[in-house]
């Protein structure tokens, strides 16, 4: 009976934690919500973006970092893909990777817009706080795949 309450408590926080990576991309598909995705970290969580997009830790720089999104990015559709998660033993701490599909508009210094996709790979690491599975660590790679010259954004 321990063994199959082992491998229901494992199922139950796989579960969970592709629920927190789907409400991570809900939150960056609704306009980067600050508030939203600095709620799904560890009060010491960092996302960390590379050269592309930057590093922060902690709520605060995680809310200011996203407040600002919207201005680079004003529209985006996380496609979060194939993910791959281990539970370590004891159950308070894991570990995934994800593929990333990301249509969006990219909007330049000048103000003017245009298609792209982003395409990347997440590595994440996950906490469990008081029962509730949190982002330790956010680590994105990725890189620009710009979409037809010439084509502007279009936006409804």
């Amino acid at each position: 009976m321990d063994d199959l309450a082992a491998r229901l408590s494992r199922l139950d926080d796989l579960e969970a934690i592709r629920a927190l990576k789907m409400r991570y991309a809900r939150y960056c598909d609704n306009g980067y919500e600050p508030e939203g995705l600095a709620s799904l970290f560890a009060p010491d969580g960092a996302w960390d973006g590379g050269s592309l997009f930057g590093r922060c830790e902690g709520h605060d720089a995680i809310r200011r970092h996203f407040s600002s999104a919207p201005d680079r990015i004003p529209w985006a559709l996380h496609y979060i893909l194939c993910p791959e998660l281990e539970v370590e033993p004891g159950g308070e701490r894991a570990h995934g990777s994800w593929y990333l599909w990301q249509p969006c508009v990219r909007r330049s210094r000048d103000g003017s817009e245009r298609q792209a996709w982003l395409a990347g790979t997440y590595r994440d690491d996950y906490v469990k706080v008081g029962g509730r599975w949190l982002f330790q660590n956010v680590v994105i790679e990725a890189r620009w795949l710009d979409g037809p010259q010439g084509q502007p954004a279009a936006r409804t």
